[in-house]
């Protein structure tokens, strides 16, 4: 579950620096001299990383704490 936790805060940290990146993005596109790297990479980086920080999260939720049934037997 931790390692679903930092994952995803690493997703918020691309997803800020893409929202950033697109804003120079349009101002490149704004003159037509400028030639600017497409940001496609990282967008494909951050949706590789959203679904890998979402299985681990939901593998952290479900192996969560169970009962031992040796220890408190069911009646």
């Amino acid at each position: 579950m931790g390692l679903g936790g930092l994952l995803l805060l690493a997703v918020v940290g691309l997803l800020i620096y893409l929202s950033i990146d697109y804003v120079r993005l349009a101002a490149a596109a704004s003159t037509l001299n400028k030639i600017y790297p497409n940001p496609i990479g990282w967008v494909v980086l951050t949706t590789i990383v959203a679904l890998l920080s979402g299985l681990f999260f939901g593998l952290g939720l479900r192996s969560g704490h169970r009962e031992n049934p040796e220890i408190s037997p069911r009646p």
